[in-house]
């Protein structure tokens, strides 16, 4: 999160790393606890054809969750939990060669084991409390500048607390791309914002004392500097509830 601020061990700990396929040693996502065994991201974290995988299995073997880590190259924080299963939404049509603009961008992590030690997230479930102008608190483990974005390094736990949402539903830099406030969450990032390794973490709205899951970073104006996007959870309430009860 660029000019965002380093997180405590004490706030945001839904909030989880998820590390790279490849490199292994890189968190290239972030994700939300939302039920003792779900982690909710973004579906391009956890595609095949992201990783140059064959099979939704292998991504599954091969993906980890690491939870309570405030800096992710340091191998004595936090722990690991591996995965039972990784679901992508069914009608995410993303690959390596465009971008997933209003593309059902959300994946899950079904943990291994239950996490029983704190309470998960709870997901908006009211369009009012997402409304455009929002202030939001945008948490993740990506590069907290242009330089490390474009070196990869990344893994701290950064958030950018007070930051207003804007309507998607503007020119906004995507060339072509259509976005609607219905089913995304947009963001100006020229003072600060998501960026590379930030993808999938959350968007949290305060909604009675309680940061609430708004969204999930999806992807951003190259530069981290313009525009970030992120998938309006609200609009995928009903499906993350089946994820829900299956898990």
């Amino acid at each position: 999160v660029v000019r965002g601020l380093p997180t405590s061990e004490e706030t945001y700990r839904t909030t989880v790393a998820l590390p790279g396929i490849v490199p292994a040693d890189d968190p290239s996502c972030t994700g939300t606890l939302i039920s003792p065994r779900v982690v909710l991201t973004a579906a391009h974290c956890l595609a095949p054809v992201i990783w140059g995988l064959a099979t939704q299995a292998e991504v599954t073997a091969r993906t980890i969750t690491v939870f309570d880590s405030l800096n992710t190259r340091d191998p004595a924080q936090g722990f690991i939990v591996t995965s039972l299963d990784t679901i992508v939404h069914p009608d995410w049509n993303g690959t390596i060669d465009n971008n997933w603009v209003d593309s059902s961008d959300l994946g899950v992590v079904v943990l291994s084991r239950p996490i029983e030690d704190r309470a998960p997230s709870p997901i908006v479930r009211d369009p009012a409390h997402d409304a455009v102008g929002t202030p939001f608190a945008l948490v993740g483990y990506g590069a907290d500048n242009l330089n490390d974005a474009i070196e990869l390094a990344y893994g701290e736990k950064y958030v950018r607390e007070n930051h207003p949402s804007i309507t998607c539903e503007t020119p906004n830099g995507f060339g072509d791309a259509v976005l609607s406030d219905a089913t995304t969450i947009c963001f100006d990032t020229q003072s600060g914002g998501t960026c590379s390794g930030d993808s999938g973490g959350p968007a949290f709205v305060d909604v009675a004392g309680i940061p609430t899951l708004a969204g999930a970073t999806s992807f951003g104006t190259l530069g981290c500097d313009l525009y970030g996007v992120d998938t309006r959870v609200y609009a995928y309430r009903d499906w993350i509830d089946t994820v829900l009860i299956a898990a």
